[in-house]
């Protein structure tokens, strides 16, 4: 019987130290990761409503075609966006800027520059 129970218990310890690391890992900003639930079905169904992603900040120039990224919503500030990149382009010739599309929705968003 005391094996189960140290069974348990360390079971018990490794569940918290993990719960613990997963906390500090998304909730401190200098580890560059956060994690967000998706509030809408514009992603299905590569991504369903509800579901947790996690998002980490990569340069500019890694971002392609194709990607899924999360950005700040230009137009309801504290809310973001996490569509499909469908084009890039330079803004003025020197700002990388992007469309992007949820892949439900039938209209592509309004072009995004970062400087």
């Amino acid at each position: 019987m005391r094996w189960i129970r140290r069974v348990f218990t360390s079971l018990g310890v490794l569940v918290l130290g993990l719960g613990c690391g997963a906390w500090l890992l998304f909730s401190l900003p200098e580890t560059g990761w956060k994690a967000e639930i998706i509030p809408t079905g514009s992603m299905r169904p590569a991504i369903a409503r509800g579901s947790l992603v996690f998002m980490h900040r990569v340069p500019i120039s890694t971002l392609h075609i194709g990607d899924v990224i999360t950005y700040a919503n230009p137009l309801i500030p504290g809310q973001t966006v996490t569509h499909r990149i469908i084009k890039t382009f330079l803004l003025a010739g020197r700002i990388p800027s992007f469309i992007t599309k949820g892949d439900a929705n039938e209209a592509a968003d309004i072009p995004h520059s970062w400087r």
